[in-house]
């Protein structure tokens, strides 16, 4: 997928679509509705979209790193999604939504599907 893509499909999700969304692309959940199933115990798939704590572990889960900053209603979340030790060069991807929990969940599926790590 590519970034228009993965926009295009994100704005077609509710809430909870974006929460098992981000939890099968991050985590690499197999997801079920609003629930997964590591070891055979069906758990609830955490609020990423709307818990900022969740939202953070979500995007720092891989190893990845980033700020939120703010441009009047929007915020935007940068992150580092990748380091590439051979050319001592970073890769960057960042998201714009008017939530800080959706800026970073966008910014997370982006840094996992466009920034695989090498």
């Amino acid at each position: 997928m590519n970034r228009d893509q993965i926009i295009a499909k994100w704005e077609t999700l509710t809430p909870r679509e974006r929460d098992a969304w981000v939890a099968e692309v991050v985590f690499g959940y197999e997801t079920y509705g609003a629930f997964y199933e590591p070891n055979g115990v069906r758990i609830l798939i955490p609020r990423y979209t709307e818990d900022i704590a969740a939202a953070w572990a979500a995007l720092s889960h891989n190893g990845i790193y980033g700020e939120v900053s703010y441009m009047g209603d929007q915020c935007r979340a940068e992150v580092w999604a990748r380091w590439i030790a051979e050319t001592g060069v970073g890769e960057n991807e960042y998201a714009v939504s008017s939530s800080e929990t959706e800026a970073i969940c966008l910014a997370a599926i982006f840094a996992n599907l466009l920034s695989p790590a090498v």
